[in-house]
């Protein structure tokens, strides 16, 4: 049995890792979801509803269990991004986002957003990656705008030195320059974001994928003060048939 020396120095890879944080956020769903579902029972007792302190502790247990119930999923979103076996092929940009744009039509419609686009290129990656990219940048986009202001987002796309390069302009709360390479490291939440809700792994998860794809991603000032999120994937002098 290895001693206490050799378990320190012993190396571990990435994907090692990703394996163990899946495998612990997978046996954390049942224990969460009975926690949840206990708080709940304990939420609707006669005797908690009317005792205005147990009340709000009841009420303070289910949104820290809700709470850590998303940051494992996201946890398990994370760690599933590049490890599957996954289909390249072309990809009609055009056609993801309007499924991106889609899916958070509730979440666009509440923030009275308004969500636009240039014509986008037809690429060749993964479908499911490109669309978690998409997906997490729309979001954070819409979410972290000013109270007073309704969120605009743009999205468009050029191409070259052999790769495309996207970027989702909005016109939100900004991004301290000095915090913009952290704001993908895993759950961080960086000053200003406090009274927003999240988990702090989207971004970390748009890293992931965009490397997966082969390039990489940033995050610049927009042009309305608020952020633009860059990232690029290779481009090839030919897509091959799907």
């Amino acid at each position: 049995m290895a001693d206490g020396a050799d378990l320190h120095q012993a190396s571990y890879s990435t994907d090692d890792l990703v394996q163990l944080a899946s495998v612990a956020a997978h046996d954390l769903k049942s224990p969460l979801q009975a926690v949840t579902g206990f708080g709940e029972l304990l939420s609707d007792l006669e005797c908690v509803r009317n005792d205005p302190e147990a009340s709000e502790y009841a009420s303070l247990l289910l949104q820290s269990a809700h709470r850590m119930q998303a940051l494992v999923d996201g946890l398990l979103h994370y760690c599933r991004v590049g490890i599957a076996t996954r289909e390249w092929r072309p990809i009609d940009c055009s056609v993801l986002f309007a499924e991106v744009v889609k899916e958070h039509g509730a979440e666009i419609a509440e923030a009275r957003a308004v969500v636009t686009s240039d014509e986008l290129p037809v690429v060749h990656g993964e479908g499911g990656l490109l669309y978690a990219v998409l997906s997490n940048l729309l979001s954070n986009a819409i979410k972290f705008h000013a109270a007073s202001t309704a969120p605009r987002v743009h999205l468009w796309a050029d191409r070259a030195d052999g790769e495309w390069r996207f970027a989702v302009a909005d016109n939100g709360i900004g991004m301290e320059i000095r915090f913009r390479d952290r704001a993908f490291d895993m759950f961080r939440r960086l000053p200003g974001s406090e009274g927003y809700d999240g988990t702090g792994i989207g971004l970390a998860i748009c890293k992931r994928a965009v490397e997966t794809l082969g390039g990489r991603i940033w995050a610049e000032a927009g042009p309305d003060g608020g952020t633009t999120m860059c990232f690029t994937i290779p481009a090839p002098t030919a897509i091959p048939p799907s």
